[in-house]
């Protein structure tokens, strides 16, 4: 998780623009979450989606929070904005339990959240 910022709410902010249209393949749709004594697990539906920053909507968030409900994990996914020398959103994640987030691995992390 070096490089990424946690804030003060314990959210853990992805570092790199999921702006536009991502594609999502085998090859890059798990994300897993480590805490203390447990991992979980979020797998991206491999197809097409659009985040839009002016309108601070995205296809890839909505799907995201819904694999996490469909699994029931206390995992919280939201779409954050970034303001530094361009403007971009992130994917932007929180434990809903009293655990925090100590790790982030998987295809997904290194495509789409790891800073480079």
């Amino acid at each position: 998780m070096e490089g990424l910022y946690r804030d003060p709410y314990n959210r853990v902010w992805g570092g790199k623009s999921i702006n536009g249209t991502l594609e999502i393949t085998i090859g890059n749709n798990e994300l897993v979450i480590e805490t203390g004594s447990k991992q979980y697990k979020i797998t991206v539906p491999v197809r097409n989606y659009h985040t839009e920053f002016t309108t601070n909507q995205s296809g890839l968030i909505n799907e995201m929070k819904q694999q996490s409900l469909v699994k029931s994990l206390p995992v919280e996914v939201m779409l954050g904005g970034i303001h530094q020398n361009a403007k971009f959103n992130v994917v932007v994640l929180r434990m809903t339990n009293s655990e925090g987030i100590t790790g982030l691995s998987g295809s997904f992390y290194e495509q789409w959240m790891r800073p480079e």
